[in-house]
């Protein structure tokens, strides 16, 4: 079993401590994909829809193999291969191990700089004519506020503390690029009777603002933002 023990340590490092038990198909599939035997990784479905793990953390091993014999439906021999695993993989050792490692992604995501890139495009529509518009935005962001952003990616962390440093901000990236989105559509369709002037877009918009509320801040002079509009495009050429 220490092949299968290796492939479930390396699941619990891409997803978190408490992902076999709270997902046993997903980690059925996962051990799959990782190259398991087919036959051990039904063996371990079946013992996290049994509920073992939680029981591995409290019982001995010979206890273990005696729940396991009963829950699973199995024979001693398998029953003591998995409970020895098990116990390996709930080991004080290893437990302790995971408390250090949690969060640790989130403390390296606040002492780096991230660069944000958008892009974002809206149509302006008015009286049998439309116009294209776009803005951009690249610039450096750093880490204002720990505990802000702590909880704009709380949800993230509770799920999977293991998370690393780039799904964190990749979390980041997406609520800002929302916000940008949202921004920018209510800028070109605001009045349906007078265009947008682009020119003016990032004036009106206070990126330092969007990014505060999420406990983030840009590094001075590093924004670079450009806004575009067509010329008026007559709508029937939408259908050529």
């Amino acid at each position: 079993m220490k092949e299968t023990l290796d492939i479930l340590l390396a699941i619990i490092a891409e997803q978190g401590p408490e992902y076999p038990e709270k997902n046993p198909f997903p980690t059925y599939t996962a051990m799959l994909k990782k190259g398991a035997e087919p036959k051990k990784a039904r063996l371990v479905l079946l013992t996290l829809l049994a509920g073992i793990p939680e029981m591995a953390k409290k019982a001995t091993k010979e206890e273990l193999a005696e729940a396991i014999q009963k829950e699973c439906c199995l024979k001693s021999k398998p029953a003591e291969s998995l409970a020895a695993m098990y116990t390996r993989l709930y080991s004080a050792s290893q437990t302790a191990s995971w408390e250090e490692k949690k969060e640790e992604g989130f403390r390296k995501f606040c002492e780096g700089t991230w660069s944000l890139d958008w892009e974002g495009e809206s149509t302006w529509e008015g009286g049998g004519v439309h116009m294209d518009c776009s803005a951009s935005v690249t610039a450096a962001v750093v880490i204002a506020d720990a505990e802000v952003a702590h909880k704009t990616v709380e949800d993230l962390l509770k799920k999977n503390p293991f998370a690393d440093a780039e799904a964190i901000w990749k979390r980041f990236s997406d609520k800002l690029s929302a916000a940008l989105d949202k921004e920018l559509k209510y800028y070109v369709t605001e009045d349906e009777y007078y265009e947008p002037c682009m020119d003016d877009f990032w004036g009106n918009i206070d990126l330092s603002e969007i990014c505060s509320k999420l406990g983030l801040e840009i590094i001075i002079d590093s924004e670079e933002c450009e806004a575009y509009s067509s010329d008026f495009i007559p709508d029937n050429d939408r259908y050529w």
